[in-house]
């Protein structure tokens, strides 16, 4: 028997069963959660959409699956915890109800809750024109415009009062899900100062708003426009102002006579033929118009001396 044959044969079946032997101890030790499907914690979630400001109620709240990832520690695993508590930002359905959607226990419903300390909730009137054709919806961001009188001008001028404040509400709607919905109002979010300003605003005129993008929320620097910058102009003079809006005659001056035009006086009241002779400046050439001097005019000639 030759040997050198088939030891390589030998050497490969030994191998194999080596290979084997260590397949099947990998698969008989390999843990058992690969082979089933990850178990996801169950939490209390929205069943449907939730406006701010709303009381929580077992109609509202359900248990269901979410990622282990979106788990934190301020989520609930029981309805109950959460029956009587007040949102304090629209919730969507199926969303995780979590500590820092919720205003403090003991809060009352409706928009109160939804005002951080030191804010407040202030309401203005707008229509088509004034609120973006009615794109302005609960939760976006806004400019507030308007155009106001120069105190030292008389003439018109467009400053933004306000920037980037948030609008909680559009009539009586908080969930960004309904829209506008045709509302006549706009609840902002703005400090006691803004909302003072505002209020002057709006008692003196009418504020426009301008919707801001959902990620734009920078507080851009603005001086406003003048009168003079909007017809090409950049001056602050209040006679090169009425300058440019005063209207261009259509006509000559007509002729002004005053006693400043005189140039001579008669010498002697006795004869009829005495005269005046006037100086009239008409269209910028200047000519003279004599007037005879009668009788009746002595009296006056006589008591104003200096004419």
């Amino acid at each position: 028997m030759n040997v050198k044959k088939f030891a390589p044969l030998i050497v490969a079946i030994f191998l194999g069963l080596i290979t084997a032997w260590m397949v099947y101890k990998f698969v008989q030790n390999r843990p058992n959660g690969i082979l089933t499907e990850v178990k996801r914690p169950q939490v209390v979630v929205a069943k449907h959409g939730i406006d701010a400001g709303a009381v929580l109620t077992e109609d509202d709240l359900a248990l269901g699956e979410v990622s282990a990832d979106a788990v934190t520690d301020n989520v609930f695993t029981s309805t109950q915890q959460l029956l009587g508590r007040v949102t304090v930002v629209p919730v969507i359905q199926g969303q995780a109800i979590a500590a820092t959607l919720l205003a403090p226990r003991g809060m009352g419903p409706g928009l109160q809750a939804a005002v951080p300390i030191g804010m407040r909730a202030a309401t203005f009137e707008i229509n088509e024109m004034t609120g973006v054709a009615g794109y302005i919806v609960p939760g976006c961001h806004v400019d507030v415009v308007q155009t106001l009188k120069d105190e030292k001008t008389g003439l018109p001028t467009a400053r933004t009062l306000v920037q980037n404040v948030k609008v909680t509400a559009v009539g009586m709607r908080h969930n960004p899900q309904d829209g506008d919905g045709g509302g006549r109002s706009v609840t902002l979010l703005v400090t006691p100062a803004q909302a003072e300003l505002l209020e002057l605003a709006s008692a003196i005129g009418r504020p426009r708003f301008a919707l801001r993008g959902g990620n734009d929320l920078s507080v851009v620097e603005s001086k406003g426009i003048t009168f003079a910058e909007l017809i090409g102009h950049h001056t602050n003079r209040s006679d090169e102002y009425a300058a440019a809006i005063a209207p261009m005659p259509s006509t000559q001056p007509a002729t002004v006579l005053t006693s400043s035009n005189v140039t001579t006086r008669p010498s002697n009241l006795d004869s009829q033929d005495d005269q005046w002779t006037v100086e009239v400046i008409r269209g910028g050439a200047a000519s003279e118009v004599k007037f005879a001097l009668h009788r009746s005019d002595e009296q006056y000639s006589d008591t104003n001396p200096n004419q």
